[in-house]
């Protein structure tokens, strides 16, 4: 029976499988081909018209941008394109460094600067040293400084016998980057972290016609800063010609020379350059100098570095804006310093002081594990995003934005951010009265590389978390913003 139905089956019936089997394999290879057909258009849909022009306009590629558009409520990926590609983030890196600030030293953390003293205060003069224990404090501007001299004015001191000295243990200063990214030194963006930083250590050089002869003021001003003035004010269209009044300096121990040539229309009117050009030491001490001149004060040594004596008292003890004031600072203005100082405050939180960027960095790695997000490729490197090395993914910035949104101190995080047409690094974008304040973003912007990331809502009211990071020797200022400007213009339209 079995021969039968096996010779049966073989032989006589042999015409008809075949003829079914080829039907089969020609359903099977029509159904292959649809599935293939089908997957191409899917990846070309994944890049929407409008964007793929806008890249192709530039000459830059699909496989040159990570796209990652969710609606934030459900956590349903909306758009997705190279999600998973490890890029440079540049300054959208500080999203990380924030968010991890925000758990490891809490939303209302402060940082304390104290002034001591070890001899006594006899009439008005203080007979010994003036201690500063450096805090870390990322955000003490001009006006916290002069409001710190002012307390110690009022608790009867006007003059100082000895020196400054700074006590800035709380860093070890020697594990940091002091090197510019870009060899621009002078630019605030590059200026490194210490542990007492004032005013972010910039100067604002103002140029004002008078007359015949153009002003170069210095602002703040400094007891060892020195401007020596050699530009010609002239007739003729500006164009811009202020930005070319570079400064040249030269320091020597206890002064920082800058000397300015060259012309200045004066169409130009009133402007100003802002720049870096005193070290630490000279900025603090000069600063300190001219501030406390101006209280009526005067101080007869020099500045130096020592930790504050057990048996020092302490005179004035400045409390910092709380942590959620300073992210605003950090994200909204992109602020490295800020940045990179609180990658330190993190570091010095968790493995104890002397902070160093390698323990801050050990300490957000930690975190994310605690927090159960992992990022695939990241690399930290100073916290601020200001690098050529640190390294995330669209998909892998998108959880970090999707764990902000679920944060307890969602709030506080997103007010940090820049809002577009309004405030911060957006506030020339998005301006049009449909578009104004409709997005909370981060940017970030280095040459080769234009990212932004943050949330938006929608015309439709979906809530985005969006992320866009672009790296490509021909992205731009200008061509960068045009193309994130096109992507979201679009998320926003039709999600």
């Amino acid at each position: 029976m079995s021969g039968y139905y096996s010779n049966n089956y073989t032989y006589k019936s042999f015409p008809t499988i075949h003829k079914a089997l080829m039907k089969l394999f020609q359903i099977l290879f029509c159904l292959l081909i649809s599935i293939g057909i089908t997957h191409a258009s899917s990846n070309e849909e994944s890049m929407p018209p409008k964007i793929a022009k806008a890249l192709k306009k530039f000459g830059l590629s699909n496989d040159s941008i990570s796209i990652n558009i969710a609606d934030v409520d459900s956590n349903t990926t909306l758009l997705n394109l190279n999600p998973d590609t490890v890029r440079n983030p540049a300054s959208t890196m500080k999203i990380l460094t924030s968010l991890a600030a925000l758990d490891i030293l809490g939303a209302g953390h402060l940082w304390r600067t104290g002034f001591y003293r070890t001899k006594s205060i006899e009439d008005d003069t203080l007979q010994g040293d003036l201690f500063i224990r450096a805090g870390g404090d990322p955000l003490i501007l001009l006006e916290d400084m002069l409001a710190s001299l002012l307390a110690l004015r009022l608790r009867g001191i006007r003059k100082i016998a000895g020196n400054l000295v700074i006590d800035s243990s709380i860093y070890d200063e020697s594990t940091i980057n002091s090197t510019p990214l870009d060899g621009k030194r002078d630019r605030v963006y590059n200026v490194p972290p210490s542990a007492l930083s004032i005013n972010f250590r910039a100067t604002q050089f103002i140029f004002s016609p008078d007359r015949d002869r153009l002003k170069i003021l210095a602002y703040p001003p400094a007891i060892n800063l020195r401007i020596t003035n050699e530009v010609q004010l002239i007739r003729g269209n500006c164009n811009g010609a202020w930005r070319k009044l570079l400064p040249s300096t030269s320091a020597s121990s206890n002064t920082t020379h800058v000397r300015f040539t060259g012309t200045y229309p004066k169409s130009c009117g009133e402007q100003s350059i802002t720049r870096s050009i005193q070290s630490s030491d000279q900025y603090i001490y000069g600063v300190f100098g001219a501030l406390w001149k101006a209280l009526g004060g005067s101080i007869a040594g020099k500045l130096g570095y020592a930790s504050v004596p057990d048996d020092a008292k302490l005179i004035y003890e400045r409390v910092s804006r709380p942590m959620f004031d300073v992210l605003r600072g950090i994200n909204k203005y992109s602020n490295n310093l800020m940045a990179r100082m609180l990658l330190l405050g993190i570091g010095g939180e968790v493995y104890n002081e002397p902070s160093t960027p390698e323990a801050g960095r050990l300490a957000i790695k930690e975190w994310l594990t605690k927090q159960s997000l992992n990022l695939p490729g990241l690399i930290i490197d100073n916290g601020s995003g200001l690098s050529r090395n640190s390294r995330i993914t669209a998909a892998g910035l998108g959880s970090l934005l999707q764990y902000a949104r679920n944060h307890i101190h969602y709030e506080e995080f997103a007010a940090s951010l820049s809002l577009s047409g309004i405030d911060g690094s957006t506030r020339k974008r998005f301006s049009d009265e449909n578009n104004r304040g409709r997005f909370r973003l981060k940017t970030g912007l280095l040459n080769g590389v234009r990212t932004v990331a943050g949330f938006s809502r929608t015309v439709k009211g979906t809530n985005l978390r969006i992320v866009i990071l672009h790296n490509h020797p021909k992205v731009n200022y200008s061509n960068g913003n045009a193309i994130q400007n096109t992507i979201l213009k679009y998320a926003n339209e039709n999600f």
